[in-house]
């Protein structure tokens, strides 16, 4: 009988000894999930939109090098992510515009802006180009006409000053 008495006690010892352990592994765990979820480093800070300085590049570039250095200080470029907007034209069939524009100013209130309202901004512009007729986008005749109407539209949107030009990086109907 007094070794059955003892069995149990090394049992029940055990079973502690393993709810112990458990308990400890868990807590652990937690303390680890809590320092990864609260603890946390804050996040990078944005990076505002990308800025240089260059002249007007020619409408239609030949290939991809970048733009020519600036020749007068104080001009801000400022770049559009590219476009691709889908349009029919007269067979129905779907062609894409490709386009990526590049704005400039001497004004650092407008970059400011431009950076609250690049949204805003790249929906005009698509919402301006979405609806202008396949024909009339595909003419090379057209570029100048293209340009100061673009130009108008993303300067309706900035109240802080203006855009003087607008340069096409990229402008391409497939």
């Amino acid at each position: 009988m007094r070794w059955k008495k003892r069995l149990l006690k090394k049992k029940s010892k055990s079973k502690l000894l393993i709810f112990i352990g458990i308990g400890v592994i868990i807590l652990l765990l937690a303390a680890i999930l809590v320092k990864l979820f609260f603890f946390d480093s804050p996040p990078p800070p944005e990076q505002p939109a990308v800025e240089e300085t260059t002249e007007e590049v020619p409408t239609i570039p030949p290939d991809d090098t970048p733009p020519p250095p600036p020749e007068e200080p104080g001009v801000t470029l400022l770049r559009m992510d590219p476009f691709w907007i889908e349009q029919k034209d007269k067979d129905k069939h779907i062609r894409f515009l490709i386009a990526r524009f590049a704005l400039t100013t001497t004004d650092e209130r407008v970059v400011a802006e431009y950076g609250r309202k690049t949204l805003i901004l790249r929906d005009a512009v698509y919402f301006y180009l979405k609806n202008k007729d396949l024909q009339f986008l595909a003419d090379e005749n057209n570029v100048e006409k293209l340009k100061k109407d673009l130009l108008m539209v993303i300067n309706q949107y900035i109240v802080a000053g203006e855009f003087e030009k607008i340069l096409f990086e990229e402008y391409l109907v497939r």
